[in-house]
């Protein structure tokens, strides 16, 4: 499409507008339509970029799924030719207890919280994390 051409449409488009918002004014039921019209346009709108969203959400949730499920224990066999079940359980273990005794779940929140009321410090990961 030429410049003159797209000049002559996005003229056009404007002056179907100013038509359009004239014609509002004078008719009420074509306010409403076009508010209708648009109500809908938005929610068509809004529906496509969530699906987008969704979409490339879910691709990178499914490579970072490849990259630590598939990749990363296939390069720790080549490599060292160790089972990587057996090396990722007790790393998986030890994250768990970590973040346990640390509290960042919502379940041990409350457990560290009434913890500390009392004096009690857990010991679980702080000694392997925190500078002496």
């Amino acid at each position: 499409m030429s410049t003159k051409s797209a000049g002559n449409l996005t003229l056009f488009i404007l002056v179907a507008i100013v038509a359009a918002v004239g014609l509002a004014f004078v008719r009420p039921e074509l306010a409403i339509a076009f508010e209708v019209g648009g109500e809908i346009f938005l929610r068509l709108l809004t529906m496509m970029v969530l699906r987008q969203t969704g979409a490339y959400f879910s691709t990178v949730l499914a490579g970072l799924a490849i990259h630590a499920l598939v990749t990363l224990p296939l390069v720790l066999w080549v490599f060292t030719r160790r089972n990587p079940l057996r090396f990722m359980v007790p790393c998986l273990r030890d994250a768990e207890r970590c973040a346990y005794g640390r509290g960042i779940s919502g379940l041990s929140s409350s457990r560290a919280l009434s913890n500390a009321g009392r004096g009690v410090v857990e010991r679980t990961c702080s000694s392997q994390y925190t500078p002496s």
